[in-house]
């Protein structure tokens, strides 16, 4: 996965309109995985964009749950 091509996937997952339990699934999905091979601007995708509540729930469980996330970054979600 080349940066160019998860920065311009990142932005059509988030631009989904769709707020079907399935959707939001995949979308939180893809936004960790972001986050798994991109902490810091996962962290900063995190930080400024607006997601609904739920989808960034499941977000932020889906990278707490991962081991490929350090503790330091999972600390960093604490306070978002």
């Amino acid at each position: 996965m080349t940066e160019d091509f998860a920065d311009n996937t990142l932005q059509l997952v988030y631009n989904i309109k769709d707020i079907s339990y399935s959707v939001n699934m995949a979308k939180a999905w893809a936004f960790s995985k972001y986050f798994t091979f991109y902490p810091d601007k996962g962290l900063n995708f995190l930080q400024t964009q607006t997601l609904s509540k739920n989808v960034f729930k499941m977000t932020c469980q889906k990278i707490r749950d991962s081991r490929r996330v350090s503790s330091r970054y999972k600390e960093a979600l604490k306070n978002l």
